[in-house]
């Protein structure tokens, strides 16, 4: 009889235990991670006491993940090297700690900066909730784990529509932007800590409830992901981020060129029913899309403010960076050539994570350094300053492997529209590494995509799906 790390047989129960107990134990544990970074950047909205909060629960899922994840290499439920995305994955986690162990700033490198908090034990962590995803093997299970996305989406949404419109004076650190001197703008947060990360969120989740409507058999489970999805394209103009405006388009688009795909390759015969047919949900979608569009335009108009609300972020809100001034038009222009510049000092190694800052710095003086920034606004680009370039290939290829799979399920996709969540899953992976040219990643957000990523690279879910197709 096995028994685990060779201890006494009262382990037994773990590595005996049946492989349906298993399996939900890691669907009810993966449900927890989504609903975690929640309540972190929830508790952070009435009290700064609770800044590390979001960090910590994110620490607590990953190292969990981990041992769930070795529990099932013990029980040979999985094979870690027949997974090309696990080799990866170990390369760019252990790139991450030797960049931490040489960080410009240990401590930081370790436990990031203060408000942000994104140093290596967060960045290990990611990897924790990635290996946990990978470790999926049912389409329900992954449908029930969107289902938990969709509906803390909606949580966040009412509670940006209570930040946006002031009602029951509900906390939001953006009710001005004192970077750019605008008062009572109260651009919502949700819970994602900023307007632009909050945008970065809904992008995500905006991709899994747009194929929902569209390919969701259960008229109920249909509203419910049209309604949230209208929600989420309301909120995403109220941000005043570019970023949904990039990233919903292009869910949408990707959704479209694969249906018309399916209807091609498949010949599908037109549906009069519009609860049936894809093409007829998707023109309402769009519909809907412009009259959220114009109605927000003509009532308090749509503006793009990504700059002022970085800084508004990083120096009012965390004091972290240093003070926006007139000098500074070219927001990314400023940011992505400073970080060019940091990537030839540091080219192999990087600043360490989360110190991106410290080459920066005027004299050693972050409060004299005017427009110094904390973040580049380009994932990749941070990655690369912050980790090395080497970290920024394996990021890069780990994106790679995992596109190429998703594009892979659009074959199951075609078969069997019941397995619409491939879709999503590509249309919410590919919107978010876009985005994230003009984007951050933020432990109150971040997670959410690790999983995701993990779900996509799942060879267990992979071959279940075909067993059953086989059968």
């Amino acid at each position: 009889m096995k028994t685990i790390f060779n201890t006494t047989e009262k382990s037994n129960f773990i590595l005996n235990m049946p492989a349906e107990t298993l399996r939900k134990y890691i669907r009810n544990l993966l449900v927890i991670c989504v609903i975690l970074p929640f309540i972190g950047g929830f508790f952070w909205l009435f009290t700064d006491k609770a800044k590390y909060l979001g960090a910590s629960l994110l620490t607590l899922s990953g190292f969990t993940s981990v041992l769930i994840f070795i529990v099932a290499l013990l029980k040979k439920d999985v094979i870690f090297h027949k997974n090309i995305s696990y080799l990866i994955l170990v390369a760019l986690m252990i790139f991450a700690a030797v960049t931490a162990a040489f960080a410009l700033d240990s401590s930081i490198g370790i436990y990031g900066k203060e408000g942000r908090n994104e140093g290596v034990l967060a960045i290990l962590s990611y990897g924790g909730l990635f290996l946990l995803g990978s470790l999926i093997s049912k389409k329900e299970d992954v449908k029930f784990i969107f289902d938990t996305l969709i509906f803390i989406g909606i949580l966040q949404c009412i509670i940006s529509l209570l930040q946006h419109f002031q009602l029951f004076d509900f906390p939001t650190g953006f009710k001005n932007l004192y970077s750019i001197a605008v008062e009572n703008c109260f651009l919502p947060e949700g819970t994602s800590g900023s307007p632009i990360f909050f945008a970065t969120f809904l992008t995500l989740v905006s991709g899994i409830a747009m194929a929902g409507v569209c390919y969701e058999k259960q008229i109920k489970k249909l509203l419910f992901y049209f309604a949230a999805l209208i929600l989420f394209a309301l909120n995403a103009l109220f941000t005043s981020s570019i970023i949904p405006l990039i990233g919903i388009p292009l869910a949408f688009i990707t959704i479209c060129i694969i249906e018309f795909i399916r209807i091609i390759k498949n010949k599908i015969a037109f549906q009069k029913s519009i609860f049936l047919n894809p093409i007829l949900k998707l023109l309402i979608i769009a519909l809907s899309f412009g009259l959220i569009f114009v109605a927000v335009l003509m009532v308090e108009g749509i503006t793009i403010r990504d700059k002022a609300i970085a800084f508004e972020d990083s120096f009012y809100k965390l004091f972290i960076s240093g003070s926006l001034t007139r000098k500074l038009q070219h927001f990314y222009t400023h940011t992505w050539g400073g970080t060019i510049d940091i990537i030839k000092m540091y080219p192999f190694i990087g600043t360490g994570p989360d110190c991106l800052y410290i080459p920066q710095m005027d004299a050693g003086n972050l409060v004299g350094t005017p427009n110094l920034f904390d973040k580049s606004y380009n994932d990749y680009l941070y990655t690369a300053a912050t980790r090395g370039i080497p970290s920024l290939i394996l990021y890069l290829s780990l994106l790679g492997v995992t596109i190429k799979r998703t594009f892979g399920g659009i074959k199951q996709f075609f078969s069997d529209s019941e397995n619409w969540y491939k879709i999503a899953l590509l249309a919410s992976i590919l919107s978010y590494a876009v985005v994230m040219f003009f984007g951050v990643s933020t432990v109150l957000v971040a997670p959410y995509f690790w999983i995701m990523l993990g779900i996509a690279n799942s060879k267990k879910l992979y071959t279940v799906t075909n067993e059953k197709k086989k059968k």
